[in-house]
């Protein structure tokens, strides 16, 4: 049930994201946030923003996010920083925060990773979409494979772009679509960057 709302919202909100995008084009979407299923709040005070990331997704230690970032291979024009990874390791599902390091403008970023993020995943069923909530507008991407589901977010606040990346075990999806859209529906701008 689920996954057929999730599935009809990104159909209800497909949008041809090659175009501009302008402010009407981002529909509001009120989330289920459901406390029970989320963990410890999570704050990024150099993107102004926090979330709670699913139950039992705990923030990986330092050496492995150093170890998983030399890994990173980088783009001609960006390279994807981690900021943080939260894993539930009994499940493999993991919520990764990212930005970029770039010396383009915020806006040429997200348009950059847009293109790079649809010509990198041509082959697999992606579903496309645009939403905003708690005063971010959302670039929405959900790609399937056989193995896993990923809902990848891109955003920005206080000019700098971000990624959040929930990649979701397809064995587990089911069991863990409502703690995902509660952790969403917690994304908001921290209380200093709402004025």
């Amino acid at each position: 049930m689920r996954l057929s709302l999730i599935f009809c919202i990104s159909l209800i909100l497909c949008l041809a994201c090659s175009k501009s995008k302008t402010e009407s084009d981002f529909m509001p979407i009120t989330f289920n946030v459901v406390d029970s299923l989320l963990a410890d709040d999570y704050h990024d005070l150099e993107l102004g923003i926090r979330l709670n990331p699913p139950l039992n997704c705990l923030p990986v230690e330092t050496e492995l996010l150093d170890s998983l970032q030399t890994k990173i291979e980088a783009s001609d024009s960006l390279t994807i920083k981690f900021k943080q990874i939260f894993m539930n390791l009994e499940t493999g599902f993991s919520c990764i925060l990212s930005t970029f390091e770039s010396d383009q403008s915020t806006e040429e970023i997200m348009k950059i990773y847009h293109q790079d993020f649809i010509s990198q995943h041509d082959n697999l069923i992606l579903d496309e979409s645009l939403f905003s909530h708690n005063g971010l507008n959302f670039q929405q991407y959900i790609l399937r494979r056989e193995n896993f589901i990923s809902i990848v977010l891109l955003t920005q606040n206080n000019q700098q772009a971000f990624v959040i990346n929930y990649m979701i075990p397809m064995a587990f999806y089911e069991d863990l679509v409502a703690a995902i859209e509660s952790s969403i529906g917690t994304i908001n701008k921290t209380e200093e960057d709402k004025t």
